[in-house]
């Protein structure tokens, strides 16, 4: 099966973040920014995020808002990626 090529470029990033679920008493969850793009990005934690959530990713440049749109397990942990809402104040 041959993927479709993505419609901007990603860039590979490690950056530490912190998630908010806006409604759920989650509390602030730890994560890794993988790669970003100006559509969207890639994160890693530990917490199982679901398909369709709402989320806030606060980084040290900004708030990023978003939906994730996919998620899956590897090694431990969560892989997910995330259609942004708000992004922007990262390319900054």
């Amino acid at each position: 099966m041959i993927k479709p090529e993505r419609k901007t470029q990603r860039k590979r990033i490690f950056q530490e973040i912190s998630i908010n679920i806006p409604g759920e008493s989650s509390g602030f969850i730890k994560g890794i920014l993988i790669d970003i793009s100006e559509e969207g990005l890639g994160i890693s934690t530990e917490y199982p995020l679901k398909s369709g959530q709402l989320i806030e990713i606060i980084t040290p440049k900004g708030v990023v808002t978003g939906t994730v749109m996919w998620t899956f397990k590897k090694d431990g942990l969560f892989r997910a990626g995330v259609y942004r809402i708000d992004i922007k104040s990262l390319f900054d």
